[in-house]
């Protein structure tokens, strides 16, 4: 017979291995030879003809390698993986294989309409750290797949675990589907179907594929539309067209789409679909939860499924093959799930509550890990010696000579905390943030001053010539009371004004530097750099403020950033710093009314412009961008400026700034409206932050809904800096209208959120909500920092116990002796921020 053949030529392999089970694995079942080398004789000898047939034995050589140094537990495992592979080809036995390598006559398979080739049997997975570590193509259902998968950014048995399904689907009854939801079943196909469709529109021919799929509850069409037709094979044409839906009548599938009912018909439009293997026709019933993973093209729901499935079968409850890398006490601590159950928990949930505990542990060892690198970044720093800064004058006698009013409480509070690290023998690393309006840039000038005073130079970085320029221009009018000079050095400057700026700052003859990126340049040297001031420290991002720093021996280093961050964010994008807050406003700020205005209505704004000109008063009309644009349907300055001189003020002076203009010509147009020879400035986002004009009472921003709401506030807070009644108006297309429902449009939750509030600190937790974490570290691309599991959004207090964490693990075990694992990954992490700082 021919079968009885085959099954002789797999039973010489797989008999020994059982003899080898039978007596627990003692590695002595075959004379002379040890189980590894015994299969890989039988490897390297195996006369089969078929390709999957050879790929079968090398595997089971290949999961039986080191067979001699393996625990008995993983021999037994081992040798049963083998076992099952062996039994399974033969039960599916077509050729007969004799050892002899004659080939029998191959058995003709009956032809179905969708008669798929069947693979190689799969090879036994190893287990353990062996099993994480392994590339994903052993995994791999065809040649193509780890290629599609690296766009996922997955290449390892450990990257797929941490690929966690982005919703989960309930089983329904087909009579108990909803109309227009989204939804899963299993069934048995029952019938098929092809119509043509009438298109006027459509250049090619539509045809509508339809499978009935019926379970015991009712019938539903799986439907689906392409421009794919019938197609001739062989001379005849074939009576299905071989695309996704060509399954043939009997089999059970998984489908997945949007239901849609007309009384009693039920249609699904297709989204995903395949064949289930009779295990899983067992395991799929209505009511199990099926996960759904992010894809890319070309990889399919069950692919992922099931190579997931085959992991967790190679893993069992094997928890010393794959030992946690948190430390018990820390787990009991935190009332954490171990590593195994969470990782099986959140590929298959059993409730919602055990799925949620599965995601806080994974989000914890996320953010765990990031705090140890941030916390021993900041123990390092703190070893280090600094450049103590003994200056004659505190740094509140400083303030008090270059403003005209009293500090606030705040204000002295973080003066001080400068002060003490300035004096220190640590290099001061800290982060200086508050509200718009509340003195950040006073509190820089006099830590700037303190440094020149203590005999250092001292610098300032900016992100844009025009913020570099206009901080220049401020900080000359606040150090003016001190005889100090400040040397602005940005890469649109004259080449004879840079070399002497140059000069200056090489020989020491310039004590504080202003500037952009332009400072950190190769060629840009000081002679004795003690301070670096980073404003706007979330626009530049650590490579630029890493630079900056070696341009001193370990100067101190000051950073400051534009509006409030949450804490939660702070501690990812911060956690190396100090963190210093400015809370409190100066006296004499007021609130700036701000409301909607539809475009429709424009002419009320531009008279209330009107009105604050006749009162002696300033104005900004703001529109986001240079040039026309009819994709972004905003208005372009220049054009504005136009406008406004010709048709709305013909009368008034009309004032133009955007980023394109010479740096000239920007510190021109500043300065004409601060000295009130320009009445209205037309503008774009360079106002956006330092630019400080007491008299400009009103703000008028042009397609508001284009901003974020923190570029908003900022915007807003341009105005509001004097006792005078000030005012924010947000023009919008009526669309927009903040009193209207939100639905999806996140721009109507921003401008309500804007006209709520006055709160830079609420605002920012806001604007988190809306826009998600943003950038980590200055940088989303680097791909350093990015969370698989973690959500800022929702895990502040997850974040917060992992930092405390990482400090008393620190604390206790610096070298992380205890966790091997934790250590490599923290290193692994480590190495790569620090050769991106490089």
């Amino acid at each position: 017979m021919v079968q009885s053949g085959e099954a002789r030529y797999w039973q010489q392999l797989r008999k020994p291995l059982e003899l080898e089970l039978e007596h627990d694995c003692p590695d002595d079942a075959i004379i002379g030879l040890s189980i590894s080398e015994f299969a890989q004789r039988w490897a390297e000898r195996c006369t089969a003809p078929e390709e999957e047939d050879r790929r079968l034995a090398l595997s089971v050589a290949r999961g039986l390698r080191d067979y001699a140094t393996m625990t008995i537990a993983e021999r037994r495992r081992r040798t049963m993986a083998a076992i099952d592979l062996l039994r399974r080809r033969e039960a599916n036995s077509i050729v007969a294989l004799p050892i002899s390598g004659k080939k029998k006559a191959q058995a003709k398979r009956p032809a179905t309409p969708r008669a798929a080739k069947k693979g190689p049997p799969p090879a036994p997975l190893p287990a353990g750290q062996e099993l994480l570590e392994m590339s994903i193509s052993e995994l791999a259902p065809r040649a193509r797949w780890p290629m599609l998968l690296a766009k996922l950014n997955l290449y390892t048995v450990r990257d797929l675990l941490y690929h966690i399904p982005r919703e989960w689907l309930t089983l329904a009854h087909i009579a108990d589907l909803p109309d227009g939801a989204r939804a899963a079943i299993v069934g048995e196909v029952a019938d098929r179907q092809v119509d043509r469709l009438q298109s006027r529109t459509a250049p090619q021919p539509l045809y509508k594929y339809t499978l009935t799929v019926r379970d015991d509850s009712g019938e539903a069409w799986v439907t689906s539309i392409t421009m794919e037709a019938e197609r001739p094979r062989g001379g005849a044409r074939q009576p299905w067209t071989p695309n996704k839906l060509n399954f043939p009548v009997g089999q059970r599938v998984f489908v997945m789409g949007k239901v849609e009912r007309t009384g009693k018909l039920v249609e699904l439009r297709m989204e995903d679909i395949f064949q289930l293997t009779a295990a899983e026709g067992e395991a799929l019933r209505p009511g199990v939860l099926v996960p759904l993973y992010p894809l890319t093209n070309g990889v399919y729901q069950n692919q992922v499924h099931r190579a997931v499935l085959r992991v967790f079968a190679a893993l069992q409850d094997d928890t010393e093959g794959l030992p946690d890398p948190l430390p018990a006490e820390m787990r009991e601590r935190y009332g954490l799930l171990p590593i195994l159950a969470a990782l099986r928990e959140l590929h298959q949930p059993t409730n919602n509550l055990q799925h949620e505990q599965a995601r806080k542990r994974l989000a914890f060892e996320e953010f765990l890990i990031i705090q140890l690198v941030l916390a021993q970044r900041r123990m390092h720093a703190q070893q280090q010696h600094g450049t103590m800064l003994h200056g004659p004058e505190a740094l509140s006698d400083l303030v008090a000579r270059m403003a005209p009013f009293e500090p606030t409480l705040a204000q002295l509070r973080v003066l001080g905390e400068i002060e003490d690290d300035l004096r220190g023998a640590r290099p001061m690393n800290r982060l200086l943030q508050g509200d718009v309006g509340s003195g950040k840039t006073l509190i820089a000038a006099a830590a700037l001053a303190f440094a020149h005073r203590a005999g250092f130079q001292a610098a300032i970085m900016a992100p844009t010539e025009i913020l570099a320029e206009q901080l220049y221009l401020v900080l000359t009018r606040l150090m003016e009371p001190l005889g100090i000079a400040p040397t602005l050095l940005v890469g649109g400057m004259a080449a004879g004004d840079r070399r002497v700026a140059l000069e200056a700052l090489a020989n020491g003859d310039a004590p504080i530097a202003v500037g952009t990126h332009a400072l950190i340049q190769e060629g840009v040297k000081f002679k004795r750099l003690g301070l670096v001031v980073v404003d706007e420290q979330h626009r530049f991002g650590v490579l630029q403020r890493a630079t900056l720093r070696g341009k001193g021996r370990v100067p101190n280093t000051l950073v400051m950033t534009a509006t409030p961050i949450p804490r939660t964010l702070a501690l990812t994008l911060y956690g190396d710093l100090d963190i210093s807050v400015l809370d409190e406003l100066p006296p004499g700020r007021r609130e700036v009314e701000t409301r909607w205005l539809s475009i429709t209505e424009i002419r009320e704004a531009y008279d209330e412009i009107r009105a604050q000109v006749a009162q002696g008063r300033q104005a900004y009309v703001l529109c986001p961008l240079v040039e026309q644009s009819d994709l972004l349907q905003a208005d372009a300055a220049v054009e504005m400026a136009e406008e406004l001189r010709k048709r709305v003020f013909p009368d008034l002076k009309v004032g133009l700034l955007h980023g394109r203009m010479k740096s000239e010509e920007k510190a021109a147009a500043m300065e004409d409206f601060r000295a009130g020879l320009t009445h209205i400035l037309a503008c774009t986002t360079v106002i956006e932050v330092g630019v400080d004009v007491p008299n400009a009472t009103l703000i008028l921003i042009h397609n508001a809904e284009r901003f974020g709401l923190a570029q908003l506030h900022q915007l807003r807070g341009r105005v509001g800096r004097s006792k005078y009644p000030s005012t924010c108006v947000l023009v919008t297309h009526p669309r927009f209208d903040p009193a209207q429902p939100e639905e999806d449009l996140p721009a109507r939750r921003r401008l309500k959120a804007i006209i709520a509030s006055q709160d830079g600190f609420q605002i920012a937790d806001t604007d988190l909500q809306i826009r998600g974490p943003g950038e980590f570290l200055g940088t989303r691309q680097s791909g350093l920092l990015d969370f698989h599991i973690g959500n800022l959004l929702r895990d502040g207090k997850n974040m917060e116990q992992a930092r405390q964490a990482a400090m008393e693990l620190l604390h206790r075990d610096p070298g992380l002796a205890c966790c091997h694992d934790l250590a490599r990954r923290v290193g692994r992490l480590k190495v790569k921020l620090d050769q991106f700082l490089e």
